[in-house]
């Protein structure tokens, strides 16, 4: 029998037989961990609200030697985030960021800055009146620059024109300028010179000086949209070849 101990944030989980749950955790050296809770769907006692995401947990895990799966042995809390999930507008956009996280960091490869990032991200989410769509944005930017799959907002994609004060993003196709625009698609996500000004912004300042800066509402809600889709349209190309992590490691 192997044991471990391990720290990771609780990114999700879901139900497992009649009793247990998956729980699925971020951890710094080994990425995206899904573990195995006995009983956690009935024993309210033994875990008590602590796998909740998005909690930092310190964990002790083991596996047999005839099943390769870890399970979950002991756990306590490092930080508790789980009280973020309370509030309807952090919820709204937490859960598709930890979703993403999943999805880009995979088993056995370590997350890099990415899992400091959001520790960090959650810390000053739970502590400052800063919105929590700016700190989500933040760190969408800075993990897809570091990835390689920012946009690139110095030229069209189709013309390679360097002067654009509108573009399009077009799924499959990156950031058309104006004269490229070909008709309206339902799919399209629309922006100027706000959104650019923002991404740039959250590229290049330290937490600090980004919660002193004021974004208009719409602009983080358009730079929210333009990061999901570039991440999920690597993600669909290839979701063997792109491995967040290597890039970040």
């Amino acid at each position: 029998m192997g044991y471990r101990e391990i720290e990771g944030i609780v990114l999700g989980r879901r139900e497992s037989f009649d009793t247990d749950q998956e729980i699925y955790l971020l951890t710094r050296r080994e990425g995206s961990m899904q573990v195995r809770a006995p009983h956690a769907q009935a024993s309210q006692k033994t875990y008590c609200g602590r796998l909740e995401p998005p909690n930092l947990l310190q964990t002790r895990l083991y596996r047999s030697r005839r099943n390769s799966r870890w399970t979950l042995s002991q756990l306590e809390i490092v930080t508790p985030f789980a009280s973020l999930m309370e509030h309807p507008e952090c919820r709204r956009h937490l859960w598709p960021l930890l979703s993403l996280h999943r999805d880009i960091f995979p088993e056995g490869e370590a997350s890099g800055p990415g899992y400091r990032r959001l520790i960090e991200g959650l810390k000053i989410m739970q502590n400052s009146s800063v919105g929590p769509l700016l700190i989500v944005d933040r760190i969408l930017v800075q993990t897809a620059r570091q990835a390689g799959v920012e946009p690139d907002f110095s030229r069209c994609f189709f013309c390679d024109s360097q002067r654009s004060r509108l573009w399009r993003l077009r799924p499959g196709r990156g950031l058309l300028c104006e004269r490229c625009f070909d008709g309206a698609s339902a799919s399209d996500i629309q922006f100027g010179d706000a959104v650019r000004a923002a991404y740039e912004s959250f590229s290049s300042l330290a937490w600090e000086e980004v919660k002193n800066i004021r974004f208009n509402r719409k602009t983080l809600v358009n730079l929210e949209s333009l990061m999901y889709r570039f991440f999920h349209y690597h993600l669909d190309i290839s979701l063997d070849a792109y491995r967040v992590s290597k890039s970040l490691a």
